[in-house]
């Protein structure tokens, strides 16, 4: 069998060695943090793992989240919800970003789509901003459907034209693209351009989880 619908980018999920890990962690913490992270679940594990992710992404600091899907959940929810922000949205982002999206839209923000990948499309929504609006602008790496990569490179000096805030979701890049894996920010050699980064461990990490970095 071929299979071509799997997460398993790099094929970790029967590494011998991710397994062994897997059955050690078991062995010292269990199976349940017994509770959420914001009561008493959170460990020095959890804390450790952060700093080393912070480091990969050579960022300030990590948030690991119980899945991908909250991450864009959790970013919507808090960036999103006064009414003077904004969320330029790339029309192909993942589904998660969307209802995110709907989340701080609830709570007073606004949603504006550009057509996908197009700097000049960014240009024009990011002009139509009302003077006391902050924007953030929010794009897959890798987009989950087409497969191309958010080019980068052409949207950074729009968002930076315009005072705006990038958010890229590397779900789909992280350990596939750039040096090292590293993502879409890196492959361009524009990591220290891109505010937030986000992505999950069910792909090429053969786990489960998400994460935000900046």
């Amino acid at each position: 069998v071929t299979m071509f619908g799997s997460n398993n980018y790099l094929g970790l999920t029967t590494h011998p060695k991710v397994r062994e890990a897997a059955v050690s962690a078991i062995g010292r913490f269990g199976t349940s943090m017994t509770g959420s992270r914001f009561v008493n679940g959170s460990m020095k594990l959890h804390g450790e793992f952060e700093e080393q992710i912070a480091s990969f992404y050579g960022r300030e600091s990590a948030l690991v989240f119980t899945t991908g899907y909250q991450v864009n959940l959790s970013l919507g929810s808090a960036l999103l919800g006064a009414e003077d922000t904004v969320a330029v949205v790339d029309r192909s982002v993942h589904a998660s970003i969307y209802d995110g999206v709907r989340l701080g839209q609830a709570a007073g923000g606004r949603m504006v789509r550009f057509r996908h990948n197009a700097a000049v499309s960014l240009d024009r929504a990011l002009s139509k901003l009302k003077a006391n609006e902050s924007a953030l602008v929010m794009t897959d790496g890798v987009f989950s459907v087409e497969g191309d990569i958010a080019k980068l490179d052409e949207l950074i000096p729009v968002v930076r034209k315009h005072g705006a805030r990038l958010f890229v979701d590397d779900a789909h890049a992280f350990g596939v693209i750039g040096p090292g894996g590293r993502g879409t920010a890196h492959h361009f050699g524009l990591e220290g351009e891109v505010d937030l980064i986000g992505g999950t461990f069910s792909k090429s990490l053969a786990s489960v989880g998400g994460y935000l970095v900046g």
